[in-house]
Parts: C-alpha cells; sequence; structure tokens
C-alpha cells in the first residue's frame, strides 16, 4: 500500500512513544535507592512509561502491516538505506528495553507493586541484576540519542533538503 503520509493512529503512536520514551529517561532509577514517597512514584512512573512502550509497540507492527507505511524517499541511496536500518534497530529498541527493563526489576527484588497492583516477574538469578541494568541504562540511553538523531535528521530533511520526509509523520503539516 503506497502513501505520501503515515496513518493518523502510527502518527499517534509515534508521538506517544516519543513523549514516553522521554518520560522514561527522565524517571529512570534503580528502585532499591528509591528512598522518599516521591522517588517511589519517579519509579512507578518509569515503569509504568516502558511498559505502555512496549505495548504500543505491539499496536504499531500490526498496524505498520496492514495501513503500510509512505516509500521511504532515495530509497536506495545511503541516506535511504541508513533509514532503514534505522527503524529497525527503533523497533528493535522499544521492545527490548521495556523487556529487559521488566528482567531486571525481576532481577532486583522479589515482588513489585505498580500503582497497587502485583506486576508479574521473570525468576531471573540474583547474580543477573547488575549486568541486565547495566545493558538495560546503556540501551536506553542509546535509544534516547538514536531519537536525537532521528529528529534532528527529519528537520534536516525538511529544513535542507526541502523534501517531504518530515511531514509524513507531522500531524500538522501537509
Amino acid at each position: 500500500m503506497s502513501t505520501t503520509r503515515y496513518s493518523n493512529p502510527q502518527i499517534l503512536i509515534h508521538w506517544l512513544v516519543a513523549l514516553l520514551v522521554g518520560i522514561a529517561y527522565v524517571t529512570s532509577g534503580h528502585p532499591d535507592h528509591a528512598k522518599t514517597d516521591f522517588d517511589k512514584l519517579l519509579i512507578e512512573i518509569h515503569i509504568t512509561t516502558g511498559l505502555l512502550v512496549a505495548f504500543l509497540v505491539l499496536l504499531r507492527l500490526p498496524l505498520r502491516l496492514f495501513a503500510g507505511v509512505p516509500p521511504v524517499e532515495n530509497a536506495d541511496s545511503p541516506s535511504g538505506k541508513l533509514a532503514h536500518w534505522v527503524h529497525l534497530i527503533f523497533y528493535g529498541l522499544m521492545a527490548g528495553v521495556p523487556l529487559l527493563g521488566w528482567v531486571t526489576l525481576s532481577a532486583q527484588i522479589p515482588d513489585y507493586q505498580l500503582f497497587g497492583y502485583a506486576l508479574p516477574l521473570w525468576t531471573v538469578p540474583e547474580s543477573w541484576e547488575h549486568n541486565l541494568g547495566e545493558v538495560h541504562q546503556l540501551l536506553g540511553n542509546a535509544f534516547v540519542i538514536l531519537a536525537g538523531l532521528h529528529a534532528v535528521a527529519g528537520l534536516l530533511h525538511h529544513y535542507l533538503a526541502g523534501d517531504g520526509t518530515l511531514k509524513r509523520m507531522l500531524p500538522f503539516l501537509k
């Protein structure tokens, strides 16, 4: 299915994920280090936003399959090929970082209440906690850096190249 823009649900999910990733990034922290109620709230927000990102990627993938996506401009060029790989990496990070966070949480504590409800946890060797946490943090930071570069690339496409790349994902630019 060929189109020049993403569908409105795809645009909404894109910007929700961007917002949630930003919130998750600024609220990150170790649950064992949460001493005050505010610290605990930040951890709950972090975990909730991560789970929401994972849920939204589960919605986004079939939507992408059924609604289609606009073709990448100059898909055979180096920048077109880079765009393809960046999108694959984004999908991996959108699914992998929250999943790794959930597994890391499982290694850190025996049970967790998320807004009063028991969050199901994985059985993970406690000895994995440090490494899992480091990888989760590293991939989370890589996700935010890649998202920043993605935003800069969109602005460069719009203002320097003058193509329609940015307009495909902005609801207010046609």
